[in-house]
């Protein structure tokens, strides 16, 4: 048994009580397993899973001392985060602004303990009032984020979507569409926040999961988990044939198979009645590998030589290509979106030649000669 078998066999403890073989104490590296479980995005459901061992299995005292400070550190930031929250709600409601809320909160009441769902910032959507909450929480001092705006509100980084999810793709813009589309189901919560209805919901959490698969900030076992306490939650009140007609419609058919071979691998728990198509073993085990090393692939910059921008191209692809089945950014989307960048990236080295540089290396050489 791996380092992460025990770390995954003790989520599923701490979430549903799934017990495992526990293995020898002298077997167990509880320093390597804190670690790991906090970059995953867990530490508060590996913990509650160790407080269900027996004493004799459970860490020597300091290391029991250590985890339990990292985790009451966490409590103390999701109280705070959920103040500042609530706080938020009802300065737009004091200004007449709606907020529907993305994942954090909204997803953490779906735990046994809320409080161990960690957030690094509070996602919203305004409806129509995306600039006045840019001017109202943030008096316009932001920054501009492709999607959406970033700012600090109370403390808190808060980012304030215009869309959903990133629409530059045919099938993301249908997406987009649709989850727009059922705006006027979006239920208001007790907090004063609003929601999307089901359905709309695990769509927009399929996408957020999927993005995370091949970008900077790799998908973590906290995206699976969210994924599938929401489905679990919910399953009741989504109708797997009405779902299924609406993934194959969105192209999203096969991304949601594999998110729920996902969900099944981490929770130990089966949904027959959601599985609406197959797709190949090897690339569920690929995904699993990419969330248990946690290894962002090669990032490239403008500042890059254009040789060694397209070397990680071609790296990326090669080690990605599996994915463009499952992601809304086709093949042919991102090779069309790769060449446009390279010839903006292009022309804007040239402008800067012809406003100076090129100039200044002709006149530079002239001079040598005299």
């Amino acid at each position: 048994m791996t380092q992460f078998d025990i770390l995954l066999n003790l989520l599923r403890l701490g979430i549903s009580d799934i017990t495992f073989s526990y293995p020898e104490n002298d077997a167990m590296d509880w320093d390597n397993l804190l670690d790991n479980s906090a970059k995953q995005g867990v530490m508060g459901w590996v913990w509650e899973g160790i407080n269900k061992l027996p004493k004799e299995c459970r860490p020597p005292r300091q290391q029991m001392i250590n985890w339990g400070l990292s985790v009451d550190s966490l409590v103390k930031d999701y109280t705070r985060q959920r103040d500042v929250l609530l706080k938020l709600v009802h300065v737009c409601e004091s200004n007449s602004m709606r907020v529907l809320l993305l994942k954090g909160h909204g997803l953490s009441v779906l735990y046994p303990k809320p409080e161990y769902r960690f957030s690094s910032d509070i996602d919203i959507y305004l409806f129509s009032d995306y600039e006045k909450g840019n001017l109202v929480l943030a008096n316009n001092k932001y920054q501009f984020g492709g999607r959406h705006s970033m700012f600090t509100f109370e403390g808190e980084s808060v980012e304030n979507h215009i869309t959903f999810i990133h629409t530059t793709t045919r099938i993301q813009k249908k997406i987009e569409r649709y989850l727009e589309s059922t705006l006027n189901n979006a239920h208001r919560t007790d907090y004063g926040y609003y929601e999307l209805e089901p359905m709309a919901y695990l769509v927009f959490l399929l996408m957020h999961s999927l993005s995370h698969m091949d970008s900077v900030n790799v998908i973590s076992l906290k995206n699976i988990l969210d994924f599938y306490m929401f489905l679990k939650a919910y399953r009741n009140v989504i109708p797997p044939q009405e779902f299924s007609e609406k993934l194959k419609e969105l192209y999203i058919a096969d991304a949601f198979e594999l998110m729920l071979c996902l969900s099944e691998w981490i929770s130990g728990n089966i949904f027959d009645d959601y599985h609406f198509c197959n797709i190949p073993l090897e690339d569920v085990e690929r995904a699993k590998n990419i969330i248990i090393g946690r290894t962002a692939l090669p990032v490239y910059s403008p500042q890059m030589k254009q040789r060694e921008r397209v070397k990680i191209r071609i790296s990326r692809h090669n080690e990605m290509k599996w994915f463009y089945r499952y992601s809304p950014r086709k093949i042919n989307d991102r090779i069309i979106a790769g060449v446009r960048q390279e010839i903006s990236l292009s022309v804007q080295y040239l402008l800067k030649i012809k406003n100076g540089g090129f100039r200044e290396g002709i006149k530079n050489r002239w001079c040598k000669m005299k």
